[in-house]
């Protein structure tokens, strides 16, 4: 097999087809791995990084790729060059694109990150499915001589099972989140200008974006900066992902409006029979009434209308998404070091606290649960 870097935008554009020929038949396919995706991401958050992406080929054909950029880091105070996905919270998830040759892709992915130790102190992959093809093989090889390495708990997306009808869905939760979910919808209907609108073509995008930008000034994360419109880069994946996902027949909007104006929206992607749920935010004046929770559950009324089979509660764990029902996804980061001692001694310093980070997690999680 052999394996050929990639680290000019432009051959980086042009794999585009074989890139999504591959993403399509991943044994877990995502619109994460897309390459309009993946794309878009480097133009908004590449910055002055590296593209450092690996394109694996047998008998003259791709059978993988991996995303990867060379980037600055610093562990403890100790600068470092790392090699990482091109991905970061904004991406959900991570990996490899890879479709049916994984029990070569990956041991050669190792064999390059042998030959090329010396250029790298740190390889951090981010979001991977714990589940997932690369993390089993990973954790079946059970070493990665030379390299000092480990998982590090990450992100855990609940994910929830749509069943055939919204009321089938609706008996499948506890008494007391079926209450709470007609009740606010009921409180919510009494409001004059009850509406929920989609937003689901390239030329609905103008007016959705504008909504979002109200919605986003309303609200609580504006207030505390960690909004959509704070920070340029953020901003502009955003408006130019929805557009792209929309050109392509994924993009699914939907904001509720009550007397008249827009108080929450939901920015979701349908691919493959799932939805994949990226952004919800509300106005804070209509927290009371919970604007954003009856959204969300209209939101996967539609999505049972639909056929729909999954709606990927997209983020970290929070109260709202298990009164939902979602089942934990988890995520892990692998961090490899290379050998030598400055990177042994920030490797000790970082994996004797992950075993305790992921039984501190976990037990959060749980913690969450028996309270709901």
């Amino acid at each position: 097999m052999d394996i050929q870097i990639i680290d000019r935008e432009d051959d980086f554009f042009d794999l585009r087809a074989s890139w999504n020929a591959l993403s399509a038949h991943m044994s877990v396919p995502r619109p994460f791995f897309l390459h309009e995706w993946i794309w878009t991401w480097w133009k908004a958050f590449g910055d002055e990084n590296g593209l450092q992406i690996l394109r694996f080929k047998e008998n003259g054909r791709d059978v993988g790729f991996a995303p990867l950029q060379f980037t600055r880091m610093s562990r403890f105070g100790v600068p470092l060059k790392a090699l990482t996905f091109l991905a970061n919270a904004h991406s959900n998830e991570a990996g490899f694109i890879v479709a049916d040759r994984q029990e070569a892709v990956y041991p050669e992915f190792f064999r390059f990150l042998k030959e090329s130790q010396k250029d790298w102190d740190l390889i951090f992959l981010e979001l991977l499915d714990e589940a997932g093809d690369f993390v089993e093989f990973v954790k079946a090889m059970g070493h990665l001589q030379p390299f000092c390495w480990g998982f590090k708990p990450s992100i855990g997306s609940p994910v929830v099972e749509l069943p055939g009808s919204f009321e089938e869905y609706l008996n499948s939760l506890s008494r007391k989140s079926r209450y709470n979910v007609r009740k606010k919808k009921r409180k919510l209907e009494e409001v004059p200008g009850f509406e929920i609108r989609h937003f689901f073509d390239v030329w609905d995008l103008e007016d959705f974006w504008k909504y979002v930008e109200e919605i986003e000034k309303e609200s609580w994360k504006f207030k505390e900066g960690k909004d959509l419109l704070s920070r340029p880069e953020v901003k502009g994946f955003y408006k130019t992902l929805i557009r792209t996902m929309a050109s392509l027949g994924h993009f699914r909007g939907f904001v509720l409006f009550l007397q008249e104006k827009p108080v929450a929206y939901e920015m979701a992607f349908e691919y493959r029979g799932e939805l994949y749920s990226q952004k919800i935010a509300y106005d804070a004046a209509w927290a009371h009434a919970s604007a954003g929770f009856v959204l969300k559950t209209e939101v996967i009324r539609w999505a049972t209308e639909h056929g729909l089979v999954k709606n990927h509660l997209l983020g970290d764990v929070e109260p709202w998404k298990l009164q939902l029902n979602g089942k934990l996804q988890p995520h892990v980061h692998l961090k490899l070091y290379s050998p030598g001692l400055r990177t042994k001694m920030v490797a000790k310093a970082e994996f004797e606290g992950i075993k305790k980070l992921g039984q501190m997690k976990r037990s959060l999680i749980e913690i969450k649960r028996v309270l709901l």
